[in-house]
């Protein structure tokens, strides 16, 4: 069975999984009631698991590459920013860390506070953290690390976090080679979500 969805032709292979041209989905056997995302897409090179059944992979902006989960809502989002693609685009934020006056995690903080500004008011607070104090640890066992983060409570009393790290690669399927990329994971507000945070950071993997 095919479901059409624009620019992508989804493979329904049994009742837990489905794959595309650009990922693969399937039940995660190490999390009831989660299913594990893995990316075939070159550019977004991870895997992840996500609690529930919808979810989108947008590949359309090879300088903004996003997963949402669900694909509505977007409880959570695993975004992948190419700074240098940006940057030609006119972005001086993102132009500033390629030329190197400026660096990622500054990048990603003034990234938020223009979140905020731009009117998100069910933010009422929020802390930023970094070094090993007040961050979070992505992935598990060895190749496990400390990412910054932002924290924010809304004016309901939920908390968000944004979860900010970065990687260099050489990307031969990309049109600037060497590119600095930006990864984020944001948990938006949700109750449902809340008790998941730990769940889903550790089962990120790189590919």
């Amino acid at each position: 069975m095919y479901l059409w969805l624009p620019f992508v032709l989804t493979t329904y292979l049994d009742r837990g999984s489905s794959m595309s041209r650009y990922e693969r989905v399937d039940d995660d056997p190490n999390n009831t009631g989660f299913r594990r995302f893995t990316s075939l897409d070159p550019r977004f090179p991870i895997a992840i698991s996500f609690p529930g059944f919808d979810y989108f992979y947008d590949m359309n902006d090879e300088a903004q590459l996003i997963f949402m989960a669900p694909s509505g809502a977007s409880d959570l989002t695993v975004q992948c920013e190419d700074l240098q693609l940006l940057g030609s685009r006119g972005i001086s934020p993102a132009q500033a860390v390629v030329n190197g006056s400026r660096s990622m995690t500054s990048y990603g903080k003034e990234v938020f506070d223009g979140w905020v500004r731009s009117g998100y008011s069910s933010v009422d607070r929020y802390q930023f953290n970094e070094g090993e104090r007040g961050t979070m640890v992505v992935g598990s066992g060895a190749s496990s690390f400390h990412a910054s983060t932002i924290t924010w409570k809304t004016k309901s009393g939920t908390d968000g976090a944004r979860v900010f790290f970065t990687r260099k690669l050489t990307d031969v399927t990309s049109s600037h080679p060497s590119s600095y990329k930006l990864w984020v994971i944001t948990f938006h507000p949700s109750c449902e979500l809340r008790p998941h945070w730990q769940t889903i950071l550790s089962s990120f993997q790189w590919l």
